[in-house]
């Protein structure tokens, strides 16, 4: 696969949704899908999967900052 105008693209989107997502509390499967299935061109199985994937890691990235940074302080 090329890296092209469409990578690009989605992979934008990708960056901008999951950061709305984890911000609002929702979860990323309703931005990564599409994105994955009409932008950059995967099929529906194969987009489901790598939105599954993309979300465990977002998911372990935000509980490692959260406990390096001790969030929620103890009152």
């Amino acid at each position: 696969m090329e890296v092209g105008w469409r990578i690009a693209l989605g992979s934008l989107i990708g960056f901008f949704g999951a950061a709305c997502g984890s911000v609002g509390g929702v979860g990323g499967g309703g931005i990564f899908v599409p994105t994955l299935a009409l932008i950059i061109g995967f099929d529906p199985k194969s987009s489901t999967a790598i939105s599954k994937c993309e979300y465990y890691v977002l998911f372990s990235d935000l509980k490692y900052i959260k406990r390096i940074l001790k969030l929620p302080p103890k009152r």
